[in-house]
């Protein structure tokens, strides 16, 4: 994960997108490891059943276990490698310490998650009594990350993007991904499913143009971006403003 992160150095620009991309590498070792576990159980089981191990593994590891497994783990000291890479302005000595504490939390999750504290309360219940301190933390964990990539898309826009590529008021929803659902939910009331299906569209163009700025600043490409966005919001002007109400958009 930190040599992925140190290669593209330029593709990982927050937090949250570190702790995305430990997810993933989280997931690869997981699915490995479940494919090791699968077949030395059906090795091992004690009939001749094509199904049954397989279906034992899915319901352990897969589901049972699946959420609360190495994806999780990785991205939460994901977070920490995000925090040392993004966080310059901080001190270093503060970065080193949120890195290592992030891998700490990882590290003793996945130890209380192998241990056998609440076995006697039989296997599914001791599996989902485990689970609850891993959920609690890596939605902490996402929450974090996600809070700090929103300030990132509002600083980046307020310094690069003009009010005729994102208006005040869509600055205000561009950080939370919870308000731009919203948006999009009060105009389907207003407007009807087509007007929000093209908000949702200019969202998107938007935050792509926002995070072509994070990542080149004034490319090549930028002037692409800017008609994209123009497009989306002449599209959307054409079904809110030409229409009347839902049943006309």
């Amino acid at each position: 994960m930190v040599l992925l992160v140190l290669v593209a150095r330029n593709q990982f620009p927050t937090a949250l997108s570190v702790v995305a991309a430990g997810a993933m590498v989280g997931l690869g070792f997981q699915v490995l490891e479940d494919l090791s576990y699968s077949i030395n159980t059906a090795i091992a089981f004690p009939i001749d059943n094509q199904f049954a191990p397989i279906g034992a593994m899915l319901g352990t590891r897969g589901i049972l276990s699946g959420i609360w497994s190495h994806a999780m783990y990785t991205s939460i000291s994901a977070f920490g490698i995000g925090y040392f890479l993004t966080r310059r302005h901080r001190p270093f000595a503060r970065r080193l310490a949120v890195a290592a504490a992030a891998f700490a939390v990882a590290w003793s999750l996945h130890f209380f998650w192998n241990s056998p504290a609440f076995t006697d309360l039989g296997f599914v219940p001791a599996m989902i009594v485990k689970a609850v301190p891993v959920a609690v933390v890596g939605y902490l964990i996402w929450w974090l990350a996600g809070k700090e990539e929103g300030s990132y898309l509002k600083v980046l826009a307020d310094h690069f993007v003009a009010d005729d590529l994102i208006t005040p008021e869509e600055r205000a929803d561009l950080p939370s991904l919870r308000r731009r659902r919203h948006a999009r939910t009060q105009l389907k009331k207003a407007r009807g499913r087509r007007a929000a299906k093209a908000l949702r569209e200019l969202q998107r163009e938007q935050v792509r143009l926002v995070m072509y700025h994070g990542r080149h600043g004034a490319g090549a490409e930028l002037l692409d971006h800017e008609y994209a966005v123009h497009r989306a919001r002449a599209r959307l002007d054409a079904l809110t403003h030409g229409a009347d109400g839902p049943g006309a958009a």
